[in-house]
């Protein structure tokens, strides 16, 4: 199977991918909103995040929701970690998950 030939409901979830990506940012990095280190990795997240899940839904369409949620934490872990790296903390004190 190949990308064209998804589900109309996989490409109908195809942006909201980015949404929950901006979400988080929103609320863990509101101090440093103005960044653009951030909105950098911000965005290269959701590009990740949008061809995981494509290609999770197109190569391996039985464990593609497992792929997904497992994918999802550990992409906010390595932006967390990343961005701490960089001198960009999270405002939120405590767990993400």
């Amino acid at each position: 199977m190949h990308l064209s030939g998804l589900r109309w409901f996989v490409w109908a979830a195809v942006p909201l991918v980015p949404l929950g990506t901006l979400t988080y940012a929103l609320k863990f990095y509101r101090n440093h909103l103005r960044s653009s280190i951030l909105w950098t990795r911000v965005a290269s997240l959701a590009l990740i995040q949008t061809a995981v899940f494509l290609f999770s839904f197109a190569f391996l369409p039985a464990l593609a929701f497992l792929v997904n949620v497992v994918a999802l934490p550990i992409g906010y872990y390595l932006l967390d970690r990343k961005l701490k790296h960089l001198g960009i903390e999270r405002n939120i004190g405590g767990r993400a998950f």
